[in-house]
């Protein structure tokens, strides 16, 4: 067929250009956190309490360490929430008591909302369901000594204190305490204390001869290699134990709100680690399906890296399954 006269011929239909790639659509903000963080563990657990933690909610540090957990805590909770932060340890808590202590002072100078008050115990984490018992006797004779519209809020609000001597039975009772809010998180990082300040990282200058530098040097690595034995006794004294951690593990799901979350951080890098985390997975299983999901987080291409469990208690028990009625009753 030939083209009319005066016209030309169609040009020759070429392939369209390949789309422009797109990028992968975004994951969800927490997500997205637990991924990029890897085998930080406690990065990951930060990740999942900004999604599980309120404004005003009660939430509890059972294992206040340096105080990085009550911190993140004490600000998600803000003003009008409060934060119940335990640990055996004095250092421990005095570092806490000085990180919370330092954000109040950087937030009364940029004219920022206050922390959630905060009560920080001494006390072994097996023994969290006294404490909470103790820290709402306190704060109800706070008001009553307050009186009506006496007050104000209580955020910002900084107390610590002690547990005492005497261990009352922790099983008993624990689960028709009356708290208002009730828990809605309870974390736990378990293992030992870290150091409260980093090592200077090498020897210090002496200002003496060379011909003595070799002896100080030798010197100086023994001490360290004591300091380190030292360190590591501490360690074994400080750490959380299995059968205190099960003891507070279950208080803690004795005492938790409907729709609200137990945080493990498990480690196993330190002496008695994986018996701790194979104890916390004891525990756990026999938890009633109808009423929790216990799941577990970890880097199967790290396999010395923590494990990050969460215990998601239900708001609507559902109906059959089997397991130990743990918090059905609650």
């Amino acid at each position: 067929m030939q083209p009319r006269a005066g016209s030309t011929a169609a040009p020759t239909t070429l392939p369209p250009p390949p789309p422009p790639s797109l990028p992968p659509p975004p994951l969800p903000s927490p997500l997205r956190s637990v991924l990029s963080t890897g085998a930080r563990t406690t990065s990951a657990a930060h990740a999942a309490w900004d999604a599980l933690v309120r404004p005003g909610d009660f939430a509890v540090d059972a294992t206040a360490g340096n105080g990085h957990d009550t911190l993140k805590l004490a600000r998600l909770v803000g003003a009008s929430g409060s934060v119940l932060g335990l640990d055996a340890s004095r250092a421990a808590l005095a570092s806490t008591l000085a990180r919370l202590e330092e954000e109040a002072r950087r937030r009364a100078a940029c004219g920022a909302a206050p922390l959630g008050r905060v009560d920080l115990v001494l006390g072994c984490h097996s023994r969290l369901a006294e404490a909470v018992r103790e820290r709402e006797r306190r704060r109800r004779k706070e008001r009553e000594g307050q009186g009506e519209g006496e007050g104000g809020g209580e955020g910002g609000r900084l107390s610590l204190w002690s547990l005492g001597e005497e261990k009352t039975e922790e099983r008993e009772g624990a689960s028709d305490l009356s708290l208002s809010p009730p828990v809605a998180l309870a974390a736990f990082n378990l293992g030992y204390l870290p150091k409260l300040d980093d090592l200077d990282g090498g020897f210090a200058s002496t200002g003496t001869s060379k011909s003595n530098a070799k002896a100080e040097a030798e010197a100086e690595f023994e001490a360290a290699a004591a300091q380190l034995l030292l360190d590591e006794r501490a360690q074994l004294a400080t750490a959380t134990k299995p059968d205190t951690t099960v003891l507070a593990i279950e208080a803690a799901a004795r005492l938790l709100a409907p729709g609200g979350t137990v945080s493990i951080c498990s480690y196993f890098q330190h002496a008695g680690g994986g018996a701790e985390a194979e104890a916390v997975r004891r525990a756990l299983r026999p938890f009633d399906p109808r009423v929790w999901t216990c799941v577990e987080s970890r880097v199967l291409n790290r396999p010395e890296a923590p494990v990050l469990t969460l215990c998601y208690r239900s708001t609507r028990p559902k109906k059959g399954g089997k397991g130990r009625k743990v918090g059905v009753s609650l």
